[in-house]
Formats: structure tokens, C-alpha cells, sequence
């Protein structure tokens, strides 16, 4: 017999209550397990936003560290490389070597920033009128554009220029990035950019001010009352007893001027203001609390009721 199957002996017991007494402590576990994994399925009213934040941040985070990661709609992104270059006109691939393209895209990816990296990028971007402009034959137009662009990569403090398909390349950018950072080149004058503005606009469909003012109002037009025996302690209001939130909530959608929000929203600014729904456990004498535990302890139903009448003509 197994140390889980065994079962001590008591003068009261018998061997044939053992199978009883197994089954009761089997039941007991499953009930136990059914309990626990209810538990577990259980999801709580209040969502869990660290989990959400700590997921853009990573994303973020690798996305600024050229790694690869998977985006909000579930889009996968390669890692960004130093890509190998080919020949052009200007013979970038023989004057840069690759141990030097490396160690510009190491450093270029590890300050882990994309306000560093449009920084850099416009450092490198020269903007210099047109040589000369070239007068289409059939029309007699000139071309729009009124200035060229030229790359250069600094290497031991030298800038060597390079064409525009290759530095591309040794940063591992996008032809998207280089095109916003040559705008920037146009609208600004000092070279101090502002931090990316991206994601940083209040949402379309968030509460105003005016908004929860409006409900701050309506929570101070109840009549609430503070603690007779805890006031000295503590500044915090109450409710009146038989007022739940739900009422509160159903009573304010009933307001003839009243702003439509949330139920959650409105808990949350009932919580901020300082205002309690339940009585405080403090909130009693000495002497009621006397006659309360007599009640409750004297099992004569006759004393009972005399203490009882006692405590309320007192």
C-alpha cells in the first residue's frame, strides 16, 4: 500500500469505511482542482495596461535598435542590415570599404533614437542650388526642383561624398526616411529639430475638461455628510447610506444638461474626489457596539430582546 493510500485507524473508524474515506478525499481534491482552474478563468472588470504599454515599448525599442520585431497589426519586420553596394558612378564601393560602412551603421543604429537619426541624416544632406537648369526643348519649361541634394559619410573626421542609393544602403534606410529628412531640410533653417510628434495628439474621443467638471458638479450637489466619531482623522465624505453608485450613475443620466460618459469613467471620477460609498467601520460608540456583541452572544431569546429594547430607548 502506497503512503497516498494509506489511512490511519481510529477506534471509531473501520476497515470498511476505508473506500469512504478515499473517495471523500478524492472528491475533495477534484472539487479543489474545479475550484482553481474557475479561478483562473476568471477575468477581472478593469483591464491590465501594463502588459499593453510594456509591448509598445519593446516594439519601440527594438524598432529604434534596427531589430526585428512584429508590429501592432501583427506585420512582421526584418532586422535592418548594412546592405553590400554596387557599382555606381561616383564609385562609392570602391572608395568605402565594408569594415567602414559597419562601423557607421553600428553607431548610427546604437544611439537607439529616432530623433538622433534624422539629426544625423540632415548633418549629412547638403542642399546647393542647381548648377544649371536645362530648358525642355518641345515646351520651353524649366524643370520645378531648384536645388540638388548631396550625401556624404564622415569616416576620421573626413565627409566623402557618396550617391544617394548608397548611402542609403550603409545606414539601412528607407527611401521614405530620407525623403521626410530632406523635407525637414526645407522648413527649417536652424538645424534643431523637435522630437517626433507621432502618436502624441490627445485622442478624438477623450473627455474635455468642460466635460468632467461637468460631472464634478453634479457629485457635489449630493448631500454627503463626514464621519461623527473618525472626523478628526480623516476628511473624507459619505454618501448617504442607501445611495450605491448604480443610483448615483442613474440619477445623473437623468439630468436634463447632463454629459454623456461612461459608467467607468464616472467611478473614476467619483474616486478621485475623495467620497466613500460605505459607512466607516469606525463610525460606532462603545456603547452600541456593547450592546451589539450581548445580542449576539447571549443565546436567551427573552435577554435578547430586553437588551435589545434597551439599546433603542437608550
Amino acid at each position: 500500500m502506497s503512503e497516498d493510500d494509506y489511512v490511519p485507524s481510529s477506534p471509531d473508524s473501520s476497515d470498511s469505511d476505508a473506500p469512504l474515506i478515499q473517495y471523500i478525499r478524492r472528491s475533495g481534491v477534484e472539487e479543489a482542482n474545479k475550484q482553481t482552474r474557475s479561478n483562473e478563468k476568471h477575468k477581472t472588470r478593469k483591464s491590465i495596461k501594463g502588459k499593453t504599454r510594456f509591448a509598445k515599448l519593446e516594439r519601440k525599442s527594438r524598432r529604434n535598435f534596427c531589430m526585428a520585431y512584429i508590429t501592432e497589426s501583427g506585420k512582421a519586420k526584418q532586422a535592418r542590415v548594412c546592405q553590400p553596394l554596387l557599382d555606381c558612378r561616383m564609385k562609392c564601393r570602391e572608395r568605402f570599404t565594408d569594415a567602414d560602412r559597419q562601423i557607421i551603421f553600428n553607431e548610427y543604429w546604437g544611439a537607439g533614437s529616432h530623433l538622433k537619426r534624422v539629426t544625423y541624416v540632415t548633418s549629412m544632406i547638403k542642399k546647393l542650388k542647381k548648377a544649371f537648369a536645362k530648358e525642355k526643348k518641345l515646351t520651353g519649361i524649366n524643370k520645378n526642383r531648384q536645388y540638388s541634394l548631396k550625401y556624404f559619410l564622415r569616416m576620421n573626421g573626413i565627409e566623402n561624398q557618396i550617391c544617394k542609393v548608397c548611402f542609403r544602403k550603409t545606414l539601412g534606410e528607407t527611401n521614405k526616411f530620407l525623403e521626410l529628412c530632406s523635407l525637414k531640410l526645407n522648413t527649417n533653417h536652424s538645424g534643431i529639430y523637435e522630437s517626433d510628434r507621432r502618436g502624441r495628439q490627445p485622442p478624438k474621443n477623450k473627455y474635455t475638461e468642460a466635460d468632467i467638471k461637468n460631472v464634478t458638479s453634479f457629485f457635489l450637489k449630493i448631500p454627503l455628510y463626514r464621519s461623527h466619531y473618525s472626523r478628526r482623522d480623516s476628511n473624507k465624505k459619505y454618501l448617504p447610506p442607501h445611495y450605491t453608485l448604480a443610483m448615483v450613475y442613474s440619477q445623473y443620466l437623468s439630468e436634463p444638461d447632463h454629459v454623456v460618459i461612461s459608467r467607468t469613467k464616472f467611478e473614476e471620477i467619483f474616486h478621485t474626489l475623495n467620497i466613500g460609498i460605505k459607512k466607516p467601520s469606525k463610525d460606532t460608540c462603545g456603547k452600541c457596539d456593547c450592546l451589539r456583541m450581548k445580542i449576539t452572544l447571549t443565546s436567551n431569546v427573552e435577554v435578547s430582546a430586553r437588551i435589545r429594547h434597551a439599546s433603542e430607548t437608550s
